[in-house]
């Protein structure tokens, strides 16, 4: 009966201390979860102030808003210092670079000539397919090759 009591007590010993671990481990995680919280209340507070700067200021309205205010600008320079070469070529490029040169089938030259090569080619370009629509209609009408 002794040696079943002594059992018994070191059993109890055991889960006593197991006990007191398991405690203090439970005191380390809810101070390590108040911990948690904390900081996610922290960075909820900073997440509404930025989202409250970002509504104020609109970032994306502001750089669409700069990106005019620049275009404008550059276009009244280049008017003013009588730069219509490069007022065409930004035109060009506003209208579609790559559109204009397989329209005109040729690439751009990038030297003192661009503006004058460039109006030279599209008139010609236009003055073809004018030719082209002009025979088309005069076919279409029979005054056509002679007939008229």
């Amino acid at each position: 009966a002794e040696e079943a009591t002594m059992r018994i007590l070191e059993n109890i010993a055991r889960l006593e201390t197991q006990h007191k671990e398991q405690q203090t481990e439970l005191e380390r995680l809810k101070l390590a979860c108040r911990n948690l919280k904390d900081t996610c209340l922290a960075e909820k507070a900073n997440m509404e102030k930025l989202e409250q700067v970002w509504y104020a200021t609109k970032p994306d309205l502001l750089l669409a808003a700069l990106g005019q205010l620049l275009e404008f600008f550059f276009a009244a320079v280049a008017r003013e210092a009588n730069l219509w070469g490069l007022q065409l070529r930004h035109a060009l490029f506003a209208a579609g670079w790559n559109q204009l040169e397989e329209a005109l089938g040729f690439r751009m030259p990038e030297n003192d000539a661009f503006a004058e090569s460039v109006i030279v080619r599209w008139v010609n370009r236009a003055l073809h397919l004018a030719r082209v629509a002009g025979g088309e209609l005069l076919e279409s009408t029979g005054l056509g090759h002679g007939e008229a």
